[in-house]
């Protein structure tokens, strides 16, 4: 993947999975409004994001998060924020984006 991404291929690709308007997309703090790009960074990362829990009901399925910078020992991880992703099951298979919560630490 390119480091910058057009607006187009970005918002096109998210829509198919994610009912959310371009606006809402272009609040992420990966959009570059000034040249009009997402800013597509992280390879090579010490940050790891774990799932620390899963729970479906009825058409929802949530799912709890954490993200961490990874020491050289476990003693030596920092946990930088958590939070919680909902997501709606539609009747035909495909999955929405509802909402997401989370908690800088």
């Amino acid at each position: 993947m390119r480091p910058n991404q057009l607006p187009e291929e970005v918002e096109s690709y998210i829509k198919q999975y994610f009912d959310v308007s371009t606006e809402e997309i272009r609040k992420s703090h990966h959009f570059d409004p000034e040249n009009q790009v997402y800013h597509i960074w992280g390879i090579g990362s010490v940050l790891t994001s774990r799932v620390t829990a899963v729970k479906i009901e009825k058409e929802f399925l949530t799912i709890d998060y954490q993200l961490c910078r990874e020491g050289r020992t476990p003693e030596n991880t920092e946990l930088l924020w958590m939070g919680t992703i909902k997501i709606e099951q539609k009747n035909d298979g495909r999955f929405f984006y509802r909402s997401c919560s989370c908690k800088e630490l």
